[in-house]
């Protein structure tokens, strides 16, 4: 497999077909020299493509784990009101709504708990 990041263009039907590959072995209950060989496929392709995927879907997965940011002013009208709820749309059109003063940490952990730690974020 060629090593280049941007350059080269997937072969998505090459990795369609290894991804159904790996999804098949832990089903085997093969060691991956015997699944391979079963499978008539390289054990160095095997490893290899078990990598590069893993790496592609986590690259995936950090792209997805991150949103922008808005942060509008709140202009005080002069009296008591408290300032307009924070609001965080969440994956799957879910919507959070939250005190503007409730700390960034307390957020976080808040986000985690629900979202899970998507991609190692913190």
């Amino acid at each position: 497999m060629a090593k280049c990041k941007r350059t080269c263009k997937r072969n998505l039907r090459l990795e369609a077909r290894w991804r159904a590959l790996l999804a098949r072995y832990p089903k085997s209950g093969l060691s991956v020299r015997a699944f391979c060989a079963r499978q008539r496929v390289k054990e160095c392709g095997f490893y290899t493509w078990r990598r590069t995927l893993r790496l592609r879907d986590q690259e995936q997965a950090a792209a997805l784990s991150f949103v922008p940011v808005v942060q509008s002013r709140h202009e005080v009208s002069g009296g008591d009101d408290p300032p307009p709820p924070m609001t965080i749309e969440l994956r799957g059109g879910r919507v959070l709504r939250l005190p503007m003063r409730m700390p960034m940490a307390q957020v976080a952990e808040l986000l985690r708990a629900i979202e899970g730690d998507v991609g190692g974020a913190a």
